[in-house]
This record gives structure tokens, sequence and C-alpha cells, in this order.
């Protein structure tokens, strides 16, 4: 493979020259000396359940034990490496996270499952190279993605890109060898494709490019041995060396005649490949130039006169769309809550769009809401959501000796409570304790330092398989320890 995705393809240069000085105009002057604001050092706090997170809510670290993840609220872009080479088997966002940091996904080779979500805008170079995505369906607010995002990605079989995204660096799909279909949605605002966007992606057979490309960069479908057809858009004026080499399965290629610079090596190994150009044009001249076997279609060619006839509009597959759900709490009746489908921009509508199916939504656990799709949509969907334990409330906290005594109110749904305890309001450096049983409605914790001021809340949770489910916290109590 020519290159690397650690060569990018733009190289910044300083050029070092003598220096000059101009003959002084008058009394020369100090300009004022700006001191930079420095970047503050990011000061990492992890939560209970493994989630690292800097002061500007950048996720820098996650050390939990889930395989099945969902991004804090707290957290407004993923940091670089965060879950490189991790085990993560999904991971589900929320509207708040607008940016992935480079190779954050990294390596994550157990990580099949990608919910992500709308706000999303940028996701940099490597965020998901050698990950174990297997179907990528981005959200209509990204505008930007990196290079080799999701280079050597072996599961991926297919990906959508909204047509909100805007540009792409090189080695986007690259080396992703069980890669069969990538659809730019209509309306692409995408004009370049830079070096080998689908090299080496062998079973790459399906591929709807933007409507405004403009160039194909170089090794753009080099050895895509099982492409057998592409149309080529008529904004297209550049296609760059090797864009075609080794697609020895492409028979027919429509050049279209906006098409003004083509290389020598840009067909090289296309054995079953014959050019379709326009008489006159630019194609036409390179393909004799070359002793290229095409066809040349006529610039008089008649436009037919008769009106087709209407065509049902194309059906979507639910797998396309994105879908999310909001976690619940536990009412002790079965839960039904909205789900949020679209389809790019496009939010589709329950009854006219697709129905749902709920089950296991009662309990404290995690419950499933299915997406049927209706009339223009197809197949369906599953989401999950969680049915987190109620809340309690501290009835009253009662100071000791060097202690305290915190009493609560009964959740019949609980598996067990945690108490967090504080020198400070806001629960910064606080200490957690559990009561392991659901009958336990007090705990006293020794060991405090006398006359000081403490903080106390509560929360509620339930242990269910290996996940375990927890409520809000209680408002908190204060209590000065004797």
């Amino acid at each position: 493979m020519p290159g690397s995705p650690d060569v990018w393809d733009s190289v910044d240069f300083k050029v070092i020259g003598a220096t000059i000085t101009p003959e002084p105009t008058s009394a020369p002057t100090t300009a004022p000396t700006v001191t930079p604001t420095p970047t503050p050092e990011p000061v990492i706090t992890t939560d209970g359940d493994g989630f690292g997170v800097d002061q500007m809510g950048v996720l820098r670290e996650y050390t939990g034990n889930a395989k099945d993840v969902t991004i804090p609220k707290s957290v407004t872009a993923i940091g670089e490496y965060a879950f490189h080479s991790g085990d993560i088997k999904s991971i589900t966002f929320h509207s708040g996270v607008t940016k992935i940091l480079e190779y954050a996904f990294g390596d994550a080779g157990a990580l099949t499952t990608v919910n992500f979500a709308e706000g999303l805008k940028t996701i940099e170079d490597g965020a998901f190279l050698g990950s174990g995505l297997k179907k990528l369906v981005l959200p209509g607010t990204v505008t930007t993605i990196g290079s080799a995002a999701f280079h050597q990605c072996a599961s991926l079989t297919s990906a959508f890109v909204p047509a909100g995204v805007e540009t792409v660096g090189g080695y986007l799909f690259s080396l992703s060898e069980n890669l069969k279909t990538v659809k730019f949605e209509k309306g692409s605002k995408i004009r370049k494709f830079k070096t080998d966007m689908f090299y080496g992606d062998k079973a790459l057979e399906n591929v709807t490019l933007p409507d405004a490309l403009e160039q194909l960069g170089s090794y753009a479908f080099t050895n895509c041995t099982s492409l057998k057809s592409l149309t080529l858009p008529d904004t297209l004026t550049t296609i760059l060396n090797h864009a075609f080499e080794g697609c020895t399965g492409l028979t027919e290629l429509v050049i279209p005649e906006t098409v003004k610079t083509m290389e020598a090596d840009t067909f090289k190994g296309c054995t079953n490949l014959t050019l379709v150009v326009t008489e006159g044009s630019y194609a036409e001249e390179y393909a004799v130039d070359l002793g290229l076997a095409h066809r040349t279609i006529s610039k008089a060619t008649p436009k037919p006169t008769a009106t087709p006839a209407p065509t049902a509009a194309p059906q979507v597959k639910l797998s396309k769309c994105t879908a999310s759900v909001k976690a619940q709490v536990y009412t002790g009746k079965a839960l039904k809550p909205a789900v949020t489908v679209k389809y790019g921009k496009k939010t589709l509508k329950k009854g006219t769009d697709y129905t749902l199916k709920y089950t296991n939504n009662i309990e404290v656990g995690t419950a499933t809401v299915t997406v049927k799709g209706k009339g223009e949509y197809t197949g369906t969907k599953k989401l999950t959501f969680a049915v987190n334990p109620r809340s309690t409330a501290l009835s009253k906290v009662t100071a000791g000796k060097g202690a305290f005594t915190a009493r609560w109110k009964k959740r019949a749904e609980a598996g067990g409570y945690q108490i967090e305890y504080s020198l400070k309001k806001d629960f910064s450096g606080g200490k957690k304790v559990k009561a392991a049983k659901a009958d336990t409605l007090s705990r006293t914790v020794k060991k405090l330092t006398a006359k000081k001021k403490y903080w106390v809340r509560v929360r509620t949770y339930k242990k269910v398989g290996k996940k375990t489910y927890w409520s809000a916290w209680s408002k908190p109590k204060a209590v000065t320890v004797k």
C-alpha cells in the first residue's frame, strides 16, 4: 500500500531565510509583549463507574468494567486514546458529545456497535482505526471526518455518510476488507477525496459518490476487485494516478465530459474495463492516446421526451437510521418511553414510518424496544434502555461521637443503598459506603473528625446479572459530629 495512514495529506514547512532590515522611516518603537494564556493542564476526576473526565468535559480515560458503555451527560468530547485497545463491546453517545478526538477507539477490536447521537460534529484522525465496528451510520450533524478514521476496520460491512459532512481525510475506509456498501447521502457537500479512500477494500461492491465531488484522489479504489460498476458525478474534473488500479471486476465506466485531468496509471491493471466517453472530449483523447478500449457517446444524443411512469419511492432500511431512547425510572408499571428515529436530518413519525414494541419494561434492569419500519422504511432496529430504581430520601441524620447515623425511606424495588458523605457541600473528595440489604434502612459511619460538619446523601441501587442500576441521589443533609 502506498504511503501510510501515519503520513497525512498536508505537511507544514518552515522557510528559513536571511533577515532583511528595512530602513527606518521614523523613530523605532517597541511592540508590546503579549503573554499567551497557557492551556490548563487537565484535572481528571473519576466517578464510581470509571469515567475519568477533565474540567473541560473531555473524557480522558475509562477504567470501568462494563462492556456496554453509555457516555455520561457531563461529557462533551471523547479524548485521545480514551478507549484505545479497550475491550468494550458497544458505546452509546448523547447529544452533548460534539467531538471524538484522535485514536479515541483505535484498535478497540471488541467494539462492534456504536450508537451515535445528533450533536456530534467532528471525528478526528484514526478515531476508530482498527476497531471491530460492523455498521457505520453517522448522524446528520457531523461536518468533519479526519484521516484514517475508519481505516482497517476488518468487520465493517456498510457505511452511511450524511449530507452535512463537508470534508474527509485520506485513508478513510482503506483496508477494511469486508466493506461492501458505502453511501454518501444525496446533497453531500464533499468536493475532494484524498489519497487511498477505499484502497484494498476487496469486498466493495456498491458506492454512491457525493453529488458535488470534483476530485478522486490517488489510489482511491486501488485493488477493489469486487467493484463492477460505479457512477461518477457530473461535477468531477480530476482523477488522480492509480485511482482505479487493479479493479479487475470493473467492466464499464462512464467518464463525464467535465473530467479534464487523468494520469497515465489511473486505470493500470483494469484488464476488463471499457471506458465510455463523450465524443470530442478530453476523456476520448485520453483513451485513444493510451490505447484503452472505449466506446464513444455522441454529444447530440437526444434526451427522451416521453414522461416515465412514476416509480415507488425507494425503501430505506432502518439499519441506516439513527435511533435513541432515554433511561427510565421504575414505577411498577410497563414503561413505554418515546423513541427518536432519524434518517439523516429527517425525523421519522411514529405510526407513519415505524411502530414500537416494548419488552422487559417493568422491573429494574435493561428493557428493550423494537422499532419496526413502515411505509418507506423497512427492517427492524432494537434499542435498550435502563429501568433504574426510584431515589429515596434521608429521613434523619443523627450526630454521634466522631460518628453519625443516617436513616432513609425504604424502596421496595431496591437491592441496597449507598451513602456518600463529605466535608464539602459539592461532595468533592467524598467517601461512599453501602447498606447491601433491601431491608436495611440505616447506617452508622464512624471514625470521623469531631466538631466537623459533614454533608450526607443516599441513593438506591439494584444489581441485575453483572450490571448495577442506580437511582439519583437524595437531597443532602448536614450534620456536625460530636
